[in-house]
């Protein structure tokens, strides 16, 4: 992370908060690059669940952090939810932990934002399932309860696909980003970006979601 804050800083864009977020799994972790400075910042690394006859803690862990508006304080969480490979036959694609990794984050998010219709807040990371998958209706929604909105996002030629898996050739929309009721007025143009540049998948077999909010009022 270090290492892209400075690369970012040699063309012209300063992040100067870093913050990393380091779960249960040793190798894969969220963090967050800023160019404002933030409120706060916290890391839930004790989100847990019942899975079979056990309990477990989400691999990733859940990154908070806050930073000022005009609009008010607005929290962000950052989330990457269990990928489908897995040693669990009685769990095919890690479909189950996945699902409840997302209801455990959905939770601590409501524990902290109760009043949920005024609250402002922003999910975003790589989900590793599709729009209509327990993970996001988690996030979404309890019931009739809406939680948060998620947002559109396309490339210049109108497709949605974030992730490309090399192996089988297969293109599914797997990285989101959510937000609640009062920050979707904010929201540039309604909806995000999906960068095409021919240079993006050299970086990466995940394309970037970008959303711009407007805090004027």
């Amino acid at each position: 992370l270090r290492e892209l804050q400075r690369d970012l800083s040699q063309e012209g864009l300063n992040y100067p908060e870093a913050i990393v977020m380091s779960g249960v799994d040793e190798q894969r972790k969220v963090a967050v690059l800023s160019r404002i400075p933030l409120t706060s910042v916290r890391r839930h690394s004790d989100l847990d669940f019942k899975y079979f006859e056990g309990r477990e803690l989400v691999k990733r862990g859940m990154l908070e952090v806050r930073f000022d508006t005009m609009a008010g304080e607005v929290a962000l969480f950052v989330v990457h939810f269990k990928s489908r490979l897995t040693e669990r036959r009685d769990d095919p694609q890690a479909k189950l932990r996945r699902g409840k990794e997302a209801t455990a984050a959905r939770d601590r998010i409501l524990e902290l934002f109760p009043e949920v219709e005024t609250a402002r807040f922003i999910v975003a990371g790589d989900f590793n399932e599709g729009p209509l998958h327990r993970p996001v209706r988690a996030i979404s929604r309890i019931g009739a309860r809406p939680i948060s909105t998620l947002l559109s996002a396309e490339d210049s030629r109108g497709e949605t696909w974030t992730h490309r898996y090399w192996r089988n050739d297969e293109y599914s929309r797997v990285d989101f980003v959510m937000v609640s009721a009062p920050l979707v007025a904010a929201i540039k143009n309604g909806k995000g970006v999906i960068p095409d540049a021919p240079k993006v998948l050299d970086a990466s077999d995940h394309r970037p979601v970008v959303v711009s909010f407007e805090f004027d009022s």
